[in-house]
């Protein structure tokens, strides 16, 4: 019920893989996801998670989860102050719904929780959800809720201490989370007004790994700061390890390319360090998006033929520590050369058909538009610990 990670490729929600194409797995990110609070989504009809987004109560800087009401009922614990699932994914606070009704049941858990020590952020609800075995639900929901909040009434009393945890309604959670010396996961400052991140934030059992977002559109130059000591950090700049500046052909000025259709060969070096291959660890090429079909070589090894989106490729098999030499062929149709043809003397064209028209409705190779081809990227390599997780036990992904 962990949030599907946003660094994530989304193309790789398809529906198949060709036959010479090896499967892509849906979860391929190093290390389990970091943050520190957990908003309880409700158990009301018609409900859904929206996109991310920064809280006001909790501002920039602190990461959060979203879950259901499986997850509460079935996965939560409470250890050493912290809410803990059996993945490892612990959460600071639990936040429930600004909504007076609860499910009985996941607030009788919620009980369980905060009396072995957990922090219970929200509201005191006053009804049940639903109309089974009313009023005697509501009475119970009522009791249940006078135990955890006590005289905390959100306004003059604004936490109360049930067992080894304890209940809060009416503090920002960012006060709160300071209070237990949990300062934010990342900043960062710029002298732009307007300049704009985001970030997600993993964890391996040696290293902690930031994926940073610019959400403008221009260069940014940044002072930042993340929850980590004791570690000398390193910058990985994956869109930029190679095949840079790819540009499609047809938007090149040479007719022969603008035009071209057939075979072209893309040839580079990359380098893929040691750690990457080590046991438990994968390596892709992600090639970004090209037309039509795409093959590709490292080290002399054919590693596949890629003919729809993700355009993806595993090359642990043939990759090794250092340099290695990367070879990508992308192919078109004829299309492209047809329309060239159309500008040229007949004595000058490079084909000959007898199919004069394309397209629905059908119209003259003239007058149809170039089909972007080539290698369009970007270009990445990736690295990958491979996870396997029971979709059973999650019901929602943000």
């Amino acid at each position: 019920m962990n949030r599907t990670p946003p660094e994530e490729d989304p193309r790789t929600n398809s529906c198949g893989s060709p036959k010479n194409q090896e499967p892509i797995p849906k979860v391929k990110v190093p290390g389990s996801f970091v943050c520190d609070v957990c908003y309880y989504y409700g158990d009301q009809g018609a409900n859904f998670v929206p996109p991310k987004h920064i809280d006001p109560s909790l501002g920039y800087g602190y990461d959060y989860d979203v879950v259901n009401p499986e997850v509460i009922l079935n996965r939560m614990t409470a250890r050493n102050g912290r809410i803990t699932l059996p993945d490892g994914m612990q959460y600071e606070l639990l936040v429930l719904p600004q909504r007076p009704e609860f499910d009985l049941e996941v607030l009788r858990k919620i009980e369980q929780l905060v009396k072995a020590g957990a922090t219970v952020v929200g509201p005191k609800p006053n009804r049940s959800n639903g109309l089974t075995d009313y009023p005697a639900r509501d009475r119970k929901v009522q009791q249940l809720a006078d135990l955890l909040w006590g005289d905390c009434d959100g306004q003059t009393t604004v936490e109360h201490r049930y067992g080894e945890g304890r209940v809060i309604w009416g503090r920002p959670l960012r006060g709160i989370l300071r209070q237990r010396g949990v300062e934010p996961d990342s900043q960062f400052w710029s002298d732009r007004d307007d300049s704009q991140f985001d970030f997600i934030h993993r964890h391996t059992g040696a290293a902690d790994i930031y994926f940073v977002r610019n959400m403008t559109s221009r260069a940014e130059s940044v002072t930042a700061t993340f929850r980590v000591s004791g570690k000398a950090p390193e910058l990985w700049l994956p869109d930029s390890v190679i095949l840079k500046n790819l540009v499609a052909w047809t938007d090149h000025e040479h007719e022969g390319i603008k035009y071209f259709s057939g075979i072209a060969t893309y040839e580079t070096t990359l380098g893929v360090p040691e750690s990457w291959l080590e046991s438990g660890k994968e390596v892709y090429l992600d090639l970004g998006s090209l037309w039509a079909v795409g093959s590709v070589r490292l080290n002399g090894e054919s590693l596949g033929v890629l003919s729809k989106p993700p355009y993806r490729v595993n090359l642990t098999k043939a990759a090794r520590s250092g340099e290695n030499r990367l070879e990508v062929e992308v192919a078109n149709t004829w299309a492209n050369r047809l329309v060239g043809d159309t500008h040229l003397p007949e004595g000058k064209r490079f084909c000959q058909t007898n199919i004069t028209r394309s397209g629905i409705p059908s119209k003259p190779w003239k007058e149809i538009p170039l089909r972007e081809s080539g290698l369009l990227g970007p270009v990445q390599l990736i690295p990958a610990v491979e996870r396997t997780i029971s979709m059973s036990e999650y019901s929602v992904e943000r």
